[in-house]
């Protein structure tokens, strides 16, 4: 799980394409702002996120 708010948009500065990179080889799911952008799956409210990731 990985949860950074507008990834796509933020580019080298948080990672991006060692996000890209690492997510070729293991499983990732993208949480945050604009996170559909790279086919993730969206915000959660923060109060919400723990409960999510356990799920």
């Amino acid at each position: 799980m990985v949860v950074i708010n507008n990834l796509s948009t933020r580019g080298r500065r948080l990672g991006i394409d060692v996000f890209q990179e690492v997510r070729r080889h293991v499983p990732l799911d993208l949480v945050g702002m604009a996170a559909e952008d790279l086919d993730g799956i969206g915000e959660i409210k923060p109060p919400e996120l723990p409960e999510f990731i356990a799920d």
